[in-house]
Order: C-alpha cells, then structure tokens, then sequence
C-alpha cells in the first residue's frame, strides 16, 4: 500500500481542488499476503490474504489534504495488529 499512497500523495499535490482526488489510477498490487489494493476518495484499502489461521482483514490508509497539497495519512482496519507493517500498530 506504500506506492499506493505515493501516487495518491502526488495527484492530490497536483490536483487544484481542495479535498482529496475521488479517483486515482493505482499499481495493482499483489503478493503472498496482500490479496488486493485499492483506492477511492481518499481511502487505501489493502486486503490480507494468507496470513495463517483464521486470520484475514484490511488495512485503510485515509488521507486528508492541507491547503498546502501535503497529505496526512491515517491507518487502521480490521487486521491484527500483529499482521500489520510497523507503521500502522
């Protein structure tokens, strides 16, 4: 979800508007344990896949844009802390 929110970053620091862009065109993204990326305004959703168990779940970066164009990224989700990057525990 990292690139994710890069290209998110960069379309709302390019875009005039004052929220967050409704739509932006994201890499998808794959591995063993993340079953998909999404985006849709201003929320990141990456979805677990194989994590062990019973254990499944998202995670949601949400970003909210200044009136500088820099974004201020929120994480949570449904996930286990445990299955989540460093950066959103």
């Amino acid at each position: 979800a990292s690139s994710a929110r890069t290209t998110v970053a960069e379309a709302a620091a390019n875009d005039t508007a004052s929220g967050m862009p409704a739509t932006v065109d994201i890499e998808t993204q794959g591995s063993k344990y993340v079953a998909s990326v999404a985006y849709a305004s201003g929320i990141i959703t990456a979805t677990a896949q194989s994590l062990g168990g019973s254990a499944s779940g998202t995670i949601t970066l949400t970003g909210t844009k200044a009136a500088n164009g820099q974004v201020t990224w929120v994480c949570s989700g449904s996930i286990p802390a445990k299955y989540r990057p460093a950066s959103c525990k």
